[in-house]
């Protein structure tokens, strides 16, 4: 994959006790599919829904609370924005020529898990911003591409990787 264009989300938890919570994290993502000559190829959505739990420890009279969170959850994966035909430069640089891109299939849904630190300061006593570093690990989905009358492609994907977030959380009394 290439770019991403944005990773967006929403959840909502609940604290147990000092030390334990539970959450459930929706979370969205649309990587760009760059395929050379090409450039940009087509969008994968993936929109992930996770059950998590989460083990914290409150520091400085619970005004700074590092956390680690981990879950198991499912993953939904939908091709979009895809571009029919696109300009492919010549090889002199000179001129271009207008080809149709490839099409690309993968499943439509698959597990996903998730497991992380991450620290969150309270403002005040129900608003806090955070920074959490998950490793999110998806299964190697299977792959067909085909560019006109070629035989079809298959071949493997995986978005598994660490996801750098920026948290805002609102806790009620």
């Amino acid at each position: 994959p290439g770019d991403f264009n944005a990773t967006l989300g929403g959840g909502i938890g609940l604290t147990l006790d000092r030390h334990f919570g539970v959450e459930i994290q929706l979370t969205n993502t649309d990587p760009n599919v760059i395929g050379r000559p090409y450039g940009k190829v087509i969008e994968l959505s993936t929109f992930t829904v996770m059950p998590m739990l989460r083990l914290r420890w409150p520091l400085l009279g619970g005004r700074l609370v590092p956390f680690v969170r981990g879950g198991v959850g499912v993953a939904w994966f939908d091709l979009n924005d895809g571009r029919p035909a696109v300009d492919v430069i010549n090889g002199s640089g000179t001129s271009a020529t207008t080809v149709k891109t490839p099409r690309a299939t993968v499943p439509t849904q698959s597990y996903a898990g998730s497991i992380g630190p991450g620290v969150e300061y309270f403002l005040n006593r129900h608003l806090s911003v955070g920074l959490s570093l998950p490793f999110n690990f998806y299964p190697d989905l299977k792959t067909r591409v085909s560019i006109g009358n070629r035989p079809v492609e298959r071949g493997r994907v995986n978005f598994s990787g660490f996801a750098g977030l920026i948290e805002l959380k609102a806790y009620l009394p």
